[in-house]
């Protein structure tokens, strides 16, 4: 009986530990003595914890990097909030602490982390900033299956929704997909999640059915595109700056049995786009997914389509000599293979898993994502993609059409337009050695190839740094209404500065 008072008593005050045991003198390298008392007595939830960095800033070293490795800064403080009442009552306190201030270098910034897959500084602060790790907040709350949606905390992982709903009778599962697994529902619709799968479906912020999102000033809304739709439309694709998801409704599907995937290469990128092109517009809807790739290691360099289709009778695929007679590919190259729907959507961790066994998986990632539109493929492909070194880029480069009519442009997102409403997305997914000279060049290839696309009316996806001037040439006629809903929603200015997108 000891023992259970003495382990309930222990978990009573384990969370207000660190709060007032072990922060306060923590909390003074940082902020103000008067900041200190109030941030100390804000009153989490028992299960919530707000850890101060130390002198020298080492103690929360895991949250002073990211998945890209290329930036290092380090936060005053991190939020492992217990409830999203946690997130409330921090912003709260940050946004009346900061109106009256009139010095900005003292600010209070705030920013959200989910598993830290970003590849560049959204996710970091500096010394006067507080990280909201939402990894805690990660439980499905409900599924419809009558409906067909499922309630998430904006924590949660993407994989562990699939894995819930499949166990389902019928087996469900997300409506669109990204291939990257290790992202958290808030962090992609923040951002965008995009896969071949959004040839069908849109990407993963065209298939959201509603929001609780937290504003910059502390207020908790509900938002759909029938109820406060500008904000539920400013924080899909919004890179944080509007407000902090902490829940989203997800559309379901029913989920197929197997898959069948097919794979074929070609030697020009005339024909391979407008393969794509074509079986992404196929009215008879042949393929669920419509991918591709450049293969930098061929010289000189090919292209291959990844084209999948999902079953339950395999009399309903297509046969090879079917597609041989319809495309451009090179028939000796055409293969199929079949797998479970679970592995095909997971196929990407058996990378992931080689990489962290070879020990480069931690080594630097600065990517490049890139829209652009159709009409120019060719052209950005023959200036700016064929000459690229391929010891620099050391990882995959992807290539593949997403239709326009399926990305609601009341988003935040900017992409660029197209009189045949279909846009390309390029990804030239680098892997860096730590050699600092490497990443610099890296980076600098990057800038090479992102103002040629820009020079053919592409677009930045959501890891380029930008100077406000090139902000606004991103958004374009989008600027405008992005700014009154930054001064409505975050009108100081609190939410992930580090993008500079507004100042």
């Amino acid at each position: 009986m000891f023992m259970y008072i003495f382990l309930f008593y222990w978990y009573f005050i384990s969370s207000e530990y660190v709060l007032s045991k072990s922060s306060n003198s923590d909390c003074l390298n940082s902020f103000s003595s008067s900041a200190c008392k109030q941030l100390t007595n804000i009153d989490f939830s028992r299960t919530s914890s707000l850890i101060f960095n130390n002198a020298s800033f080492t103690k929360l070293s895991n949250y002073s990097d990211n998945f890209g490795h290329l930036l290092k800064l380090a936060p005053a403080a991190v939020l492992k909030p217990g409830k999203a009442k946690d997130i409330v009552k921090l912003i709260q306190f940050v946004y009346r602490y900061n109106s009256k201030l009139k010095n900005r270098k003292t600010k209070i910034f705030v920013a959200c982390r989910g598993n830290g897959h970003a590849t560049n500084d959204q996710n970091l602060l500096n010394k006067t900033g507080i990280i909201i790790d939402m990894s805690g907040l990660s439980s499905i709350l409900h599924i419809n299956t009558n409906k067909l949606w499922i309630d998430v905390e904006a924590g949660i992982l993407w994989l562990q929704i699939l894995k819930a709903t499949l166990k389902l009778n019928p087996p469900l599962s997300p409506r669109s997909w990204t291939d990257v697994l290790t992202l958290s529902v808030g962090g992609t619709l923040s951002n965008v999640g995009i896969s071949g799968q959004a040839s069908r479906f849109g990407p993963q912020i065209s298939n959201v059915l509603e929001l609780d999102v937290i504003t910059g000033t502390g207020r908790f809304i509900t938002c759909s595109p029938t109820s406060n739709s500008a904000l539920f439309y400013a924080v899909l694709g919004g890179l944080g700056q509007f407000g902090i998801i902490v829940r989203a409704r997800i559309p379901l599907r029913i989920a197929p049995l197997k898959t069948r995937t097919y794979t074929a290469v070609y030697s020009d990128i005339q024909s391979f786009t407008s393969d794509q092109i074509m079986f992404l517009n196929d009215p008879k809807k042949l393929f669920d997914y419509v991918e591709g790739s450049i293969n930098v290691s061929s010289n000189p360099f090919t292209f291959t389509i990844e084209l999948a289709k999902y079953y339950d009778n395999p009399s309903t695929l297509p046969t090879n000599s079917y597609l041989a007679s319809i495309s451009h590919f090179n028939t000796d190259s055409l293969t199929d293979v079949d797998s479970t729907y679970f592995d095909f959507l997971n196929r990407v961790q058996a990378t992931v898993d080689y990489l962290i066994s070879i020990g480069v998986w931690d080594f630097p990632h600065p990517w490049l994502d890139l829209w652009l539109p159709a009409s120019n493929i060719t052209k950005f492909y023959n200036s700016a993609v064929a000459s690229s070194n391929p010891v620099l880029i050391n990882g995959p480069v992807l290539l593949y059409p997403i239709p326009t009519d399926l990305i609601n442009s009341k988003t935040s997102l900017a992409f660029p337009s197209d009189p045949s409403n279909v846009i390309f997305l390029f990804d030239m997914l680098r892997t860096a050695s730590p050699d600092p000279t490497l990443i610099a060049a890296a980076e600098a290839d990057n800038l090479r190839v992102k103002t040629a696309a820009i020079g053919l009316g592409g677009k930045g996806l959501f890891n380029i740094a930008y100077t406000k001037g090139e902000w606004i040439q991103q958004y374009g006629s989008k600027y405008a209404r992005l700014s009154k809903y930054k001064k409505r929603y975050d009108p100081l200015g609190i939410l992930t500065p580090n993008q500079h997108i507004f100042d």
